[in-house]
């Protein structure tokens, strides 16, 4: 099989509520030979409320939440810029970590290649809401506005 047949996921875990087998942080790349992860994705899994924006990335707070009430993204169209979207995802992870909830220990973060895009979805994990396992059903919170006016004045 020639690399380019296989499908990659790459995420990076944190915590004991990431869903990973080993406890320290850390990053996974994992080939997929007979599965595409982009078969269950949607290009709104990616919009959002734009927490900060500069050329060619972007910072947002999902809308549209694959799995759970908070979800962020960063987009990446410039690649020149990939220094700025790791300072996002630097943020995202403090934000996460001190500012979402009290008892949030662990995150996720999972990237993407999305036509010309580099996308990384920040997620907060928690014990995960029996309507999404039972049912595929995310809740999504109430106060979105809220948060990214919190994130704005806390770091941009």
């Amino acid at each position: 099989m020639h690399y380019y047949q296989v499908i990659y996921r790459i995420q990076k875990n944190h915590g004991p509520y990431s869903g990973g087998s080993i406890r320290h942080p850390h990053m996974l790349i994992v080939g997929l030979n007979h599965y595409d992860y982009r078969s269950q994705v949607k290009e709104m899994d990616f919009e959002g409320i734009t927490i900060d924006r500069g050329r060619g990335v972007e910072c947002n707070l999902s809308t549209h939440p694959r799995a759970g009430f908070f979800e962020y993204n960063v987009i990446l169209t410039d690649w020149d810029q990939l220094d700025r979207m790791a300072e996002y995802l630097q943020i995202l992870a403090h934000w996460i970590l001190n500012h979402v909830n009290r008892r949030c220990l662990s995150y996720n973060f999972f990237f993407y290649r999305w036509g010309d895009k580099l996308i990384a979805k920040a997620v907060p994990r928690f014990v995960t809401s029996p309507l999404y396992i039972g049912y595929s059903i995310p809740q999504v919170a109430n106060n979105l506005d809220d948060m990214v006016t919190e994130m704005k004045h806390l770091y941009f």
